[in-house]
């Protein structure tokens, strides 16, 4: 399921996008799930909350806790890097004071139905991506973590540990296995005993990373070139997050 927030303090452009989706939902049998707010303190409450979005349509121009403050909460404070940012505006004289909240796109009113629908396909296209459930065993019990959730993996000797946002798990395996697993996923090695979600990132030096939970890993030699040319061409790429 793919859940989609819609944050709009005016109530037509919220039914309009909310028809979109529903209209979308229904030709592709997909079950998409959207909740609308109409002040960004009230979807800000939510999200403190636990409740977790894909996606959210977010309006630039709200009142009090206007579009770009909270979505520099999310990531901020907040520490959340996966739910795709949508910002629309009347306008858009916005753009450069965006590139901190890192959205996935910038709509401009009055909305285009093809345009909502080609980035409501590419945000979902990426969850598929990125949003996968990771598969290990622990004491004779498969086990399964949405990959969203997980930090890093380090290794320890014949065991990995797996720190996610909530837990950290130890069981029998090997990064190798781990990374093949996660291919598709942007994971990658910053050293022989650490398998990094980039995603999670806080900040990147030249010798070590610091994670979004603060925990600081180390950049072995051998991987600060890859790791600088990796981070290089995702950042290129725009994806604009």
């Amino acid at each position: 399921m793919f859940r989609v927030a819609i944050c709009d303090d005016d109530p037509i452009i919220c039914a309009q996008l909310e028809e979109i989706i529903l209209d979308y939902e229904r030709k592709i049998y997909q079950k998409i799930e959207t909740d609308v707010y109409f002040s960004g303190e009230e979807f800000y409450r939510h999200l403190k909350e636990g409740i977790f979005y894909d996606m959210v349509f977010l309006d630039i121009n709200l009142s009090k806790l206007d579009g770009i403050q909270l979505g520099k909460s999310i990531r901020d404070e907040l520490k959340n890097e996966m739910t795709l940012i949508v910002y629309i505006s009347g306008n858009d004289r916005y753009a450069m004071d965006l590139f901190e909240v890192r959205p996935l796109h910038y709509l401009i009113k009055p909305l285009e139905a093809e345009k909502v629908l080609t980035v409501l396909k590419k945000g979902m296209e990426l969850s598929n991506k990125l949003c996968l459930s990771f598969q290990y065993k622990q004491d004779y019990e498969n086990k399964s973590m949405p990959v969203k959730s997980i930090l890093y993996f380090e290794s320890i000797g014949r065991k990995v540990k797996m720190v996610t946002i909530e837990c950290e798990e130890i069981f029998y395996g090997s990064l190798a296995d781990i990374f093949s697993q996660l291919r598709k996923s942007r994971f990658f090695f910053c050293h022989k005993s650490y398998l990094v979600n980039y995603y999670h990132v806080a900040k990147f030096q030249y010798e070590q990373l610091t994670m979004r939970n603060g925990a600081i890993l180390p950049i072995s030699q051998r991987k600060r070139q890859g790791v600088r040319i990796m981070q290089m061409r995702i950042e290129k790429k725009g994806e604009f997050k």
